[in-house]
C-alpha cells in the first residue's frame, strides 16, 4: 500500500508540468524530456525562452523508474543531481552551481558500495578523495 501511495503521488509529480507567471516558469515537478536548454541565454525553460525554468525535474525509463533528479533555479542546474539504477538505490550524486560543478561529486555500485568521491570548484576539478572504480 506504501509504494502504491508513492508511486501515484510521482505520476502526478511527472505529469504536472505547471507554469506561472512572472517571467519565470515554476513547476512542482516535471519530466526533463520538456526542458530546452537556450544556447543564447544559457539557461533551460519549458515553454517561454524568455522565462527560465525553476523546480526539479525527473528522467523516467519505460517502465516509470526514476532513474534521474535535477534541481533547476533560474534556468541552470542548481543542487544535487541525482541518478539511480532501475533497482532504485542510488548511483550518483553531483553537485552543481549555476551549471557548473561544484562541490562533490559521488558515484556508488549497485551495492550502494561508494566508488568515487571528488570535489569540484566552480566547474574545475578539485580533489579524488575516494577512487575505487576499476
Amino acid at each position: 500500500m506504501k509504494y502504491n501511495v508513492i508511486i501515484f503521488v510521482l505520476i502526478c509529480l511527472f505529469t504536472s508540468c505547471i507554469s506561472e507567471g512572472n517571467n519565470s516558469e515554476t513547476t512542482r515537478g516535471c519530466n526533463c524530456d520538456n526542458l530546452t536548454l537556450d544556447h543564447l541565454y544559457n539557461h533551460f525553460y519549458i515553454e517561454n525562452r524568455k522565462s527560465p525554468y525553476t523546480g526539479m525535474c525527473f528522467k523516467l525509463n519505460k517502465k516509470g523508474d526514476t532513474l534521474e533528479t535535477i534541481n533547476y533555479n533560474k534556468g541552470k542546474v542548481e543542487g544535487v543531481l541525482t541518478t539511480f539504477y532501475t533497482s532504485g538505490t542510488k548511483r550518483s550524486e553531483t553537485t552543481f552551481k549555476k551549471n557548473k560543478y561544484h562541490g562533490d561529486v559521488k558515484e556508488w555500485d549497485e551495492n550502494e558500495v561508494l566508488l568515487f568521491h571528488g570535489t569540484y570548484d566552480d566547474g574545475e576539478y578539485d580533489s579524488t578523495l575516494i577512487d575505487n572504480r576499476h
